[in-house]
């Protein structure tokens, strides 16, 4: 299965810089990010001057002009660089999509670089752990009819980065639509990505994601979760009546801790929901860093070092580490995957011939060649029994050092059982076993 990644806010500038511009590493992410951040956040005539601060602030309706963060996102990402469909001449590998609020509606949408199937009308019992119904009115999948309404990238970026007070609404003139931060339905978008992966691939709806992995951007570690989320009648009572500027300059603090808050309420949620699965639940993944204060507010990008600073130290920490591995070993293990091209039978033996794969891009050699030093072994498991491991198998197994693929044999002693194949490395001791992609599943050919 292709990578997905579905952000929004900040996160989902970052994932678009990673997959569409692309910014080529995390540390370079890291950089342009602040960079943009500092051009994005220009402050109104008046709320730089300590005089008149308090009180231009009461006079706007939101934080920052808009011109600040536009201009900003233009010069990252180009103004023609479309979100949807490609101008280069190879396909985009990964699936990214970032959530947004249409204004006119109040309703989320999904703007991605990818297309699907229309959802008609489904009762998504069997796709959504929560047992909700999606029909027509509710496919949040954002696709104009003509090319030529679809967002640019940076217009993307700019509508799932509209948060409230800091900037205004992004009006997309080509179809007259006001769009706003998605974090106001949808904190943490792992729900979506989950129907996403079922959506996209249907005849693989029931199968096991190879990873799903949330990342936080910091939450206070002492704060009653419980009390903080709700909001009473008074503060209801003011957001109705004091003027916008005002409210937002009082309640601007508020707000990000409420929000850092309701990520993780929505990722207990997404939790609890497939505890019953204990193979699921050991796929999903989240990771946040606990800080000792309340998190900075959005537009405090001087917190950055103070930030990095602890996070460093977190995840310096023994549980964090461990757990990095954990995460670490499933995503090297979904890099490989297994593709039958034929079956034959001998003396009561069923031999599955096909190819092993290893989905990095052809141009990353030295990252390959780093994985086999590793010495990679794969061993097939049928139920609860380890069954002969792959002919083949490593030390011998021979990877094609361009193309990253090996020609394997599977023997199994049943035809249609499931299976699953699982990689470890010798240099580990072969103590640590993690499922390839696509397994448990029982072997078709196509």
């Amino acid at each position: 299965m292709l990578g997905r990644d579905l952000t929004h806010s900040e996160g989902g500038i970052i994932a678009l810089g990673l997959f569409k511009r692309p910014w080529t590493n995390i540390d370079t992410a890291t950089k342009e990010f602040e960079s943009l951040m500092r051009e994005a956040f220009s402050p109104r005539y008046g709320v730089d001057v300590p005089m008149l601060r308090h009180a231009t602030q009461v006079l706007y309706s939101y934080r920052y002009k808009s011109s600040g963060v536009e201009g900003a996102l233009k010069s990252f990402f180009g103004e023609n660089l479309p979100l949807f469909g490609h101008t280069n001449n190879f396909p985009e590998p990964v699936k990214v999509g970032v959530i947004s609020i249409r204004e006119e509606e109040g309703k989320p949408y999904l703007l991605a670089n990818y297309t699907r199937n229309w959802i008609p009308s489904i009762n998504s019992t069997s796709l959504s752990t929560e047992g909700t119904n999606l029909s027509v009115k509710d496919d949040y999948l954002q696709r104009e009819e003509n090319f030529k309404d679809e967002l640019m990238t940076w217009e993307a970026a700019r509508c799932t980065s509209a948060a409230q007070t800091y900037f205004q609404p992004y009006y997309h003139q080509r179809t007259s639509r006001h769009y706003s931060d998605g974090a106001l339905e949808f904190n943490n978008p792992v729900k979506i990505a989950d129907w996403e992966r079922r959506f996209i691939y249907p005849k693989n709806a029931h199968n096991y994601p190879d990873i799903v992995l949330s990342i936080g951007t910091g939450i206070q570690a002492k704060f009653d979760s419980d009390s903080t989320l709700k909001e009473g009648k008074t503060n209801i009572l003011m957001r109705k009546l004091v003027p916008k500027g005002l409210m937002g300059k009082i309640g601007v603090a508020a707000q990000t801790v409420r929000s850092t808050l309701d990520c993780e309420r929505q990722w207990r949620d997404f939790a609890n929901n497939i505890r019953y699965d204990p193979e699921l639940s050991a796929r999903c993944h989240r990771l946040n860093v606990p800080l000792a204060d309340k998190p900075p507010k959005l537009d405090d990008f001087g917190e950055i070092k103070g930030l990095k600073k602890e996070a460093a130290n977190y995840l310096a920490t023994k549980s964090a580490s461990d757990y990095i591995s954990i995460i670490a070993r499933q995503l090297v293990a979904s890099l490989f995957y297994f593709e039958p091209l034929s079956r034959s039978k001998k003396q009561e033996k069923y031999t599955w011939h096909g190819l092993l794969c290893c989905r990095l891009s052809p141009d990353m050699h030295e990252q390959f060649f780093k994985l086999i030093k590793r010495k990679p072994v794969f061993r097939v498991i049928q139920g609860d029994k380890v069954q002969d491991p792959l002919i083949h198998s490593t030390p011998t197994i021979n990877f094609h050092m361009k193309t990253f693929i090996s020609e394997v044999e599977v023997v199994l002693k049943e035809c249609n059982v499931e299976i699953t194949i699982e990689i470890s490395f010798q240099n580990q001791g072969n103590t640590e076993w993690n499922a390839i992609s696509g397994f448990p599943r029982i072997l078709e050919v196509s």
